[in-house]
């Protein structure tokens, strides 16, 4: 459980990693992380590649180009 307050965009990441942690890695191949549009910035983009994560997520617009 997180503060009220704590940013979407920066939780997902490190939810993710902790993630990783906790999974095999069969198990982590057959994920499909679902979230809402604070997933999709360039820093986590690129952390789902790196983590070569499979994700779903609806994309606003501006949400592709906010800065973190």
């Amino acid at each position: 459980m997180e503060d009220g307050n704590t940013s979407e965009v920066k939780w997902n990441m490190k939810f993710i990693k902790k993630l990783r942690e906790a999974l095999s890695k069969e198990d982590w191949f057959k994920l499909l992380y679902q979230a809402d549009s604070a997933l999709v910035t360039k820093d986590n983009l690129d952390g789902l590649v790196d983590h070569e994560l499979n994700f779903l997520s609806r994309l606003l617009i501006q949400s592709a180009f906010q800065e973190n």
